[in-house]
């Protein structure tokens, strides 16, 4: 697992997004409602 910190606006998201597709299940953002939604199957995310 790999958190990415740091002030508002150095670079985080862009980061991010060169080294994973958005789309990924293997990302997600603590500020989108839909990612913090429990998972209804209960099988967390898999890639």
């Amino acid at each position: 697992m790999v958190a990415l910190l740091g002030p508002r606006q150095c670079g985080k998201t862009t980061l991010a997004r060169q080294l994973v597709p958005v789309a990924s299940a293997n990302t997600f953002d603590l500020e989108d409602p839909i990612s913090l939604a429990p998972d209804p199957a209960g099988a967390g995310r898999q890639s």
